[in-house]
């Protein structure tokens, strides 16, 4: 989509139009745009290396199935630096840059075609994909992405998540990659911030101790990462949490990349984080807390499959609705 076609609309004359009329005319022709942002942890130099990428060094020629138009370290409007880099396609973008102020990079994805489009490239020696959730087509991608990596998994798993509550197939596949000698680390949300989900995920903890599987809480403030890291190798970031809200209702979105160089520099950000603040919960620690903890876990563990019944039907019956 070309921002002359745009131009040419805005500038032709609205008066007496509903914006609600304008914008689904637009729709209409150019397609429903669609946007999600992700985030991961950054070391000083890899924010540095993001920040000073070249469009010489991107060596793709297509974007979810298209060719790319442009590619951008600097703003079409006013050359204003990006402080990253713009790949652009006709049906959408994605950006690339490292935040300014914390230490982290920042992944922007937009598209025009009412969904975001699942694409798996090569460029170089990288191989990575864009993994979409939602209610149609691409049900369960991501978590099957993640359940077929877990399950390959050779000697390390490294899971950071703010809300971990994952089901039955995804627990099994953790304590049984732990039974066979592979090293299970999760980094998990120690502040509360979503009550019930907060100690409804809390009420796993003994199942995963028992099993071997190490658990750190982070409790220097609120954990919002969604990432993975298997073998050093077998990565992912996005949108998606590790619970049934994201695994089995929200529209989510992750990047999966299987590349040796990307995967050791994560597992090393992570590492380090847990190390430095991450709070070990040790086993015997853990069978020691109050009765009443252990119950108040079960008891938001046991309401929340009946409220994501309730939000599903919800939702289900708000379609029905439209439709």
């Amino acid at each position: 989509m070309s921002g002359k076609n745009i131009w040419n609309h805005e500038s032709s004359g609205w008066a007496g139009w509903d914006p609600a009329e304008i914008y689904q005319e637009l729709t209409r022709e150019f397609g429903e745009p669609v946007y999600e942002r992700v985030e991961a942890p950054a070391t000083p130099e890899q924010k540095t290396l993001l920040a000073k990428l070249s469009p010489q060094q991107v060596k793709l020629t297509e974007l979810a199935g298209e060719k790319i138009q442009a590619v951008l370290t600097h703003a079409l409007g006013n050359g204003a630096p990006i402080g990253g880099l713009k790949v652009i396609s006709e049906s959408g973008w994605f950006a690339a840059r490292p935040s300014g102020t914390e230490s982290i990079y920042k992944i922007y994805v937009e598209s025009f075609r009412g969904s975001l489009p699942v694409s798996t490239f090569t460029g170089g020696s990288m191989r990575a994909a864009f993994l979409m959730r939602d209610n149609f087509h691409h049900r369960r991608d991501i978590e099957a992405a993640y359940l077929q990596a877990i399950r390959q998994a050779k000697f390390e798993i490294i899971l950071a998540h703010a809300c971990f509550l994952p089901g039955l197939k995804f627990r099994h596949a953790l304590i049984d990659a732990a039974a066979r000698g592979v090293r299970v680390i999760l980094m998990l949300q120690g502040r509360v911030e979503i009550f019930l989900q907060h100690y409804a995920s809390r009420a796993l903890y003994g199942h995963f101790l028992d099993a071997g599987i190490e658990i750190y809480e982070y409790r220097k403030s609120f954990l919002h990462a969604k990432v993975a890291v298997i073998d050093g190798h077998w990565a992912t970031v996005g949108s998606s949490n590790i619970d049934p809200f994201s695994l089995l209702l929200s529209l989510e979105a992750n990047v999966v990349v299987d590349d040796g160089a990307f995967g050791t520099i994560l597992s090393q950000s992570l590492r380090g984080t847990i190390e430095k603040d991450g709070q070990q919960i040790l086993t015997d620690g853990w069978k020691q807390q109050p009765v009443y903890l252990r119950f108040l876990s079960w008891l938001c563990y046991g309401l929340l499959p009946l409220l994501q019944a309730i939000s599903g039907y919800a939702s289900e019956h708000k379609e029905a609705r439209k439709e």
